[in-house]
């Protein structure tokens, strides 16, 4: 294509070059359509959104963009002021581009797959949710809505929600709002799931002692001991016992961490070592 052949005039490159926007006007927030849904059900809404002004056409033509997404935006910016010269004619060509979307209305396994944006809270996304979970046919009850929701929550909402995963919408939207609030703030940080298998994983790697109230990692410790020379201490002090005095094996017994003797326990011993 020739660049040479493009318009780089600012009015041919509008579809409402004259546009005079109201002082009070304030662009509504739009439900961005992207194809996959009905188009008669998105004019309804757009048209909703901008009630009080529907006798502007220029205005509806040219903020009809903001409620479009993807592919959607890329068909609009090639429409021509030849093909839309009425909010009519935008309409019709809406319709004729999206027909094959004609009353193909959300469906359950829609709202399964649905995902949470990163830059939306929770509370936008739960109406964003429940504003296309009321466009499903059959109507779904209140009890299939709260099960479809919580399968849909990223984490940590869908593992510390579990509890409350058959409460009414209300309970999901106010206990989702103070774990929200909670993250923000720092009083809930939930480990990983990698970090708490790895903690698993090194909790198996330590064997369980048989002794009540024995730590076995540090009983671990005193086996590793007793591969060192005092060992043979040990072994010769059994042996020999009867022809050296205690008294003068209870010092290799307490460095050897064989026994731990209490200041009276001491007293006894050597007394009756006498």
């Amino acid at each position: 294509m020739d660049i040479n052949s493009i318009s780089l005039n600012a009015k041919e490159l509008c579809l409402v070059p004259d546009l005079v926007i109201p002082l009070d006007f304030k662009i509504p927030s739009f439900e961005k359509y992207d194809g996959t849904s009905c188009p008669k059900i998105h004019l309804t809404m757009f048209c909703r959104k901008m009630e009080g002004y529907l006798k502007d056409e220029d205005l509806l033509i040219h903020y009809f963009h903001d409620s479009l997404a993807g592919s959607a935006t890329i068909w609009y910016n090639r429409l021509s002021k030849d093909q839309v010269q009425t909010w009519g004619d935008l309409v019709r060509a809406f319709l004729e581009q999206y027909k094959y979307a004609l009353n193909l209305a959300p469906s359950r396994q829609l709202l399964q797959s649905m995902e949470m944006r990163l830059d939306e809270s929770f509370e936008e996304y739960t109406l964003r949710w429940r504003n296309i979970a009321a466009q499903v046919q059959p109507q779904i009850t209140e009890n299939e809505m709260t099960s479809l929701f919580y399968v849909s929550l990223p984490p940590p909402f869908f593992d510390m929600m579990i509890e409350i995963s058959e409460s009414s919408f209300v309970d999901f939207m106010t206990i989702g709002e103070r774990i929200e609030c909670g993250i923000h703030t720092g009083r809930l940080g939930p480990k990983s799931s990698g970090q708490a298998n790895q903690e698993v994983e090194e909790d198996r790697k330590v064997p369980k002692s048989h002794f009540l109230g024995v730590d076995s990692r540090k009983r671990k410790k005193r086996v590793d001991h007793s591969k060192s020379p005092r060992k043979n201490l040990r072994t010769s002090a059994n042996l020999e016992i009867f022809g050296i005095p205690i008294s003068n094996m209870l010092p290799h017994f307490v460095e050897g961490q064989y026994i731990t003797p209490t200041p009276m326990k001491v007293c006894i011993v050597l007394k009756g070592a006498e």
